[in-house]
């Protein structure tokens, strides 16, 4: 990690407090800046207390270590004291002890006098590497979007159609093939130029990268490909199924009539709620804003009375019809 000129550092011209984990803080922001102390004896042997008259730990300013940049832009380790926490800007704000000159800091770049030096180290390597793989995505991105596409093949006439008729199969589409359909062709041929161009360049940066770009690219590791079984099927520990299955049947009613009736019917009814249109797309003239939003009001006010009354009684009425009989008898 690059520290007297983090500008040169790969990916310094990012943030590095943006990539900062602060799930790696072993404490609050606030609770840094307070400190419970031990008693202590004062001159007339009596114990100093370590709170306000309230009850409360006192506030005072924490030592601590901060990153100090010249004006050159090269930065050292140098002591400052913390005197607040700002919510808004994330930040700390204090004053290095050598210049007496106020400074505001993110966390990333402190490191309190009460932290442990090791733990403050690994948080500032996590944010550092995952600062250089962001940069390294980004280029990596970059060179793909800006690879050439117009040797690359379209898709083929009968991608085109298929496409077409999964995009038009709408209750709403369905039909009207004055549809302009060019933007989202042209769309997708972009996508797919693109995606041809990813595969050439990732060819072509495994066996001959540091002559196709300049400096390295430090990406994610790639996922290894799950193994495909060679059964399609589940492993089951061994049981006795017909022990088990009778258990069920003696403890479930799922397997009566009366249930099975039951759960076909409700779903029946709830298939019939979902092909219902909430809002009204039947609109076959120009009319005011008013008229409209009385329409679709309307609309909403008879669906939603269709659901809290009619649709709630018939789930009533066909669980009541089919339960008339106790199933446990049957």
């Amino acid at each position: 990690m690059e520290f007297r000129n983090p500008s040169k550092a790969p990916g310094g011209w990012l943030p590095l407090e943006a990539f900062d984990n602060k799930e790696l803080d072993s404490r609050a922001p606030k609770d840094w800046m307070i400190i419970k102390r031990d008693k202590k004896k004062t001159k007339d042997g009596e114990a100093a207390a370590s709170t306000e008259h309230d009850g409360n730990p006192r506030k005072t300013e924490i030592g601590a270590q901060g990153l100090w940049r010249d004006r050159d832009g090269l930065c050292f380790w140098r002591k400052l004291k913390i005197q607040k926490y700002l919510l808004t800007s994330e930040r700390y704000e204090g004053y290095w002890e050598n210049t007496k000159e106020k400074c505001r800091l993110h966390r990333i770049f402190i490191l309190f006098d009460e932290e442990d030096p090791r733990e403050f180290a690994k948080r500032f390597n996590v944010a550092f590497d995952t600062r250089v793989m962001a940069d390294s995505l980004l280029k990596y991105n970059f060179y793909i979007e800006n690879m050439p596409t117009h040797q690359i093949p379209e898709i083929d006439n009968e991608e085109v159609n298929r496409i077409l008729s999964m995009t038009q199969n709408t209750k709403q589409l369905r039909g009207k093939s004055s549809s302009d359909t060019t933007t989202l062709l042209s769309e997708v041929n972009f996508e797919f130029a693109k995606t041809l161009n990813k595969i050439i360049f990732d060819k072509h940066l495994k066996s001959n990268g540091p002559n196709l770009i300049s400096g390295p690219l430090v990406l994610p590791e790639e996922k290894p490909k799950e193994e495909a079984p060679y059964f399609g099927m589940i492993t089951i520990p061994p049981h006795n199924f017909p022990e088990q299955f009778s258990n069920f049947c003696f403890n479930s009613i799922l397997n009566k009539d009366q249930s099975i009736r039951a759960m076909q019917e409700i779903r029946k009814e709830c298939n019939d709620v979902l092909m219902k249109d909430i809002y009204n797309p039947n609109i076959t003239k120009s009319m005011r804003v008013t008229e409209f939003k009385q329409i679709q009001k309307s609309s909403t006010s008879q669906i939603s009375y269709y659901l809290k009354e009619t649709w709630v009684n018939k789930i009533k009425d066909i669980i009541k019809t089919q339960f008339a009989e106790d199933p446990l008898q049957s």
